[in-house]
């Protein structure tokens, strides 16, 4: 092979090398790949009460404007079914992600339960 031929092979295989990187980020209309899990939707109201999924809020409202002592956070934490539970104070640093499994009991600054609620 002369030297012409070895370079224009190897333009024009760099070239389509470019070529099909750039149909590839162009395509907007792919699917994503197999292993990636599908987003899970998020409820419309995060902050209700009645969210769907593990945790049940609605079975230990009564509790809101006791004491947060360890058998009353106890009997709340057994009531409610939630798979996690979160104790906020004021100034707590939190995440707002939302998990339909978890329960947050957010306390005033005397340690009284001001609310109950699943996310």
């Amino acid at each position: 092979m002369s030297f012409r031929m070895l370079l224009a092979l190897s333009m024009a295989m760099s070239l389509s090398a470019c070529a099909h990187e750039q149909s590839d980020a162009s395509d907007t209309s792919a699917s994503p790949p197999a292993s990636t899990p599908p987003a899970a939707a998020a409820p419309a109201n995060p902050d209700d009460a009645n969210a769907p999924g593990d945790c049940n809020a609605n079975a230990v409202q009564s509790y809101v404007g006791q004491d947060a002592s360890d058998a009353t956070l106890g009997a709340i934490r057994s009531a409610t079914g939630a798979k996690r539970d979160r104790v906020i104070k004021p100034g707590d640093a939190v995440t707002m992600d939302y998990s339909s499994a978890r329960l947050n009991i957010e306390l005033d600054e005397k340690g009284k339960i001001v609310r109950i609620a699943c996310g």
